[in-house]
């Protein structure tokens, strides 16, 4: 962590250089000046491109310019405004996200950065906190429900893809900010796009970041009566490399991503757990995950009526590295992944998608401090293969949308998967109706780890989702969105903290609905989004809540998000963001047991940022403050596995500074 006068010497750098800049902007004035109708014919790909209320899913969507107005630091500040979508922790302070009631953290939940999975391999994890950062995102796309069909087995719950900034920059931009409280600098973030034409054929595209900074710099309570202070012993240290070159036939791709993060907790009760307990951390270990992958594909118009799309992917992934003094392991994996599809249209009103997919990857398991004990110290071997399609066709009366996914794994058998939806499209209404199967295929570590425990796991999850989606626009400013679903999820992975591993658990099934109310007129904009769920059936113990039936351990049922913007005038805008999250059960005391003892409710949080953004020519800079009331931000364990609930950050100022080349 840099010094006291380092802080000091960079926070007055970056104010400097904000407070020396006028403003105009052209990402805030193409935003802020987007009529409502517009916003809502922005396109998507599916099968085709078509508007969002046309597509056959629920789906958001979130631009580059609404991200800049927030003045959100990263994918996690994004992802925790989306309804239906909040934060949890897992053990060591690794923050993820959950989605209607369900931790997604473990192979649930797909994300895709320029259509290559973030998620590690391992374990099938998707890691967040001080990652991904906004500037380098150019669009998110939220498919909420399961996405099995299109994206295989670790879309059980919601995909999220994004898109970086690109060659349409024709230049590119060179950012830093950070945020500052009292007593540290948090998420300070250096990022640097760039996009144009190499020559009159190939187009390129690259970014890059590195980011530092505690996240958090308050005290951990363990559940055991422990505690620790976790300022300066709480350091994300992420860093990404992602180069893409493109034409009109081709896209090839090469991304590194390295996440580093100290930890002090363990396991959760502030130590190392072994046969003989836990002993104490007295410095911070350090958790790692490195990736490299490389993708190719490419585009082929066979014929007026036919496209073509093969791609192959391949990753080179070192997992879970945790690094603690005379002692060094992790997991080590290389995956090939094949892709091929097409669509052709049928006619005017149908098309149809079909596609074939597979992949091979070798994992092992590397230590430094004992005998490794999984696959006898040598590589295992996993096939997995795949055929899908999806038809659309649009009549009259409705569109009807088809598909399927048979899929064959090596570690838990064959399965089949379908979805159906129904959607109609009036000039201001439209409706949906979805049924939706998907599978979380559990990845080789999991199934191996559950296996030498002696607890193997009965198969993939099996999830069936039902879905019903409304929408209106009450005129050219106020437009009205809302959702009720259904799901139960069969055959639950879930964490055993006695066998201390994930295991088979039981069935679980939470039903609920997401609303949003849209406002685009003249100089102001607002997205008010509400969530709720609620906890309709489960038999696994390491969820429930016994004071509450209709809740799940560590989610709140209720969440109020708000974003407000409003337009100075064509170069600067002013934005207030504020989340109400409904109180939520935790783990918060059990000296005996260390693991959960009775769960006990957490106050309400409510989390405001205002945000003030201003550019002219080729600068731009923003300063707000982020948690202004400095509320106690708390991010639960959504099980039972011994951790206390993990500070956020409190009030801190928050300050960015860009240069356009």
């Amino acid at each position: 962590m840099p010094n006291s006068h380092s802080k000091s010497r960079f926070a007055l750098f970056a104010l400097f250089l904000g407070m020396g800049s006028d403003s105009m902007a052209d990402d805030i004035k193409e935003l802020l000046n987007l009529s409502l109708i517009e916003l809502m014919e922005i396109t998507i790909t599916s099968n085709v491109a078509k508007p969002v209320r046309e597509q056959s899913g629920v789906v958001s969507v979130i631009e580059a310019q609404e991200i800049a107005r927030s003045g959100a630091r990263n994918l996690l500040e994004i992802l925790k405004t989306v309804p239906g979508v909040w934060v949890g922790t897992d053990i060591g302070g690794l923050l993820s996200t959950t989605f209607r009631g369900i931790w997604g953290f473990e192979a649930k939940i797909l994300l895709l950065i320029d259509d290559i999975p973030q998620n590690e391999q391992s374990f099938g994890t998707l890691l967040l906190g001080n990652r991904y950062p906004a500037e380098m995102i150019k669009r998110i796309e939220i498919i909420r429900g399961p996405g099995s069909v299109n994206f295989g087995g670790q879309a059980e719950l919601m995909v999220i893809k994004i898109t970086t900034k690109g060659a349409e920059q024709q230049g590119g931009t060179l950012s830093v900010s950070a945020d500052i409280s009292e007593d540290n600098i948090h998420q300070n973030n250096y990022v640097i796009t760039a996009g144009g034409d190499l020559n009159d054929t190939w187009k390129y595209a690259v970014t890059g970041f590195a980011a530092q900074g505690d996240y958090t710099s308050a005290r951990y309570n363990a559940p055991s009566g422990a505690s620790a202070e976790l300022k300066s012993k709480s350091d994300v240290r992420p860093l990404h490399f992602n180069l893409g070159l493109n034409n009109d036939a081709w896209d090839m791709r090469v991304m590194y991503d390295k996440f580093r993060q100290e930890d002090l907790i363990g396991t959760g009760a502030l130590g190392l757990f072994s046969s003989n307990g836990f002993t104490p951390f007295s410095d911070p270990s350090q958790r790692s995950f490195t990736s490299l992958a490389t993708r190719l594909a490419y585009r082929w118009q066979a014929g007026e009526h036919l496209r073509i799309t093969p791609s192959l992917i391949y990753s080179d992934q070192s997992n879970w590295q945790i690094e603690y003094p005379g002692r060094y392991s992790y997991y080590d994996l290389q995956r090939w992944h094949f892709d091929v599809n097409g669509v052709y249209k049928l006619s005017d009103e149908s098309n149809i998608l079909a596609g074939i997919t597979a992949y091979r990857e070798k994992h092992r398991q590397v230590s430094r401090y004992k005998p490794p004990s999984l696959f006898n110290g040598g590589e295992h071997t996993v096939q997995d293969y795949a055929v899908y399609f999806q038809y659309e066709v649009d009549t009259a009366w409705v569109d009807v949308t088809v598909g399927g996914r048979f899929e064959h794994n090596d570690l838990v058998g064959s399965a089949f998967v379908p979805r159906i939806a129904l959607t109609k499209v009036w000039k201001r209404l439209h409706t949906k109706l979805m049924y939706n199967e998907a599978f979380k295929i559990p990845q080789s570590i999991t199934v191996a780890v559950a296996e030498a425990v002696g607890r193997p796991l009965a198969g993939a999850e099996d999830t069936h989702t039902v879905e019903w989606e409304l929408g209106y626009r009450l005129n050219d400013a106020w437009y009205l969105q809302g959702n009720l679903y259904w799901s139960k999820i069969q055959d639950y992975i879930a964490y055993d903290p006695f066998a201390v591993t994930t295991v088979t658990a039981g069935d679980i099934s939470t039903y609920g609905g997401e609303f949003q109310l849209q406002l685009r007129q003249n100089r102001w904009s607002a997205d008010l989004g509400y969530s709720l769920f609620m906890l309709n059936d489960s038999n696994i113990d390491t969820l429930s809540v016994a004071a509450d039936n209709h809740a799940v351990l560590g989610i709140p049922n209720h969440k109020l998000s708000l974003n407000l913007g409003y337009k100075l005038d064509d170069s600067a805008s002013l934005n207030l963001t504020a989340i109400l999250v409904g109180g939520r059960y935790a783990c918060v005391s059990d000296p005996e047991k260390w693991l959960c003892g009775e769960p006990q409710k957490l106050d309400m949080e409510t989390d405001l940022t205002v945000f003030y953004r201003r550019e002219h020519k080729h600068w731009h800079y923003g300063i707000g403050i982020a948690n202004l009331l400095d509320t106690d931000v708390r991010y639960a364990q959504p099980y039972r596995g011994g951790s206390a609930p993990i500070p956020g950050l409190g009030r801190r100022l928050m300050v960015n500074v860009g240069y356009r080349f």
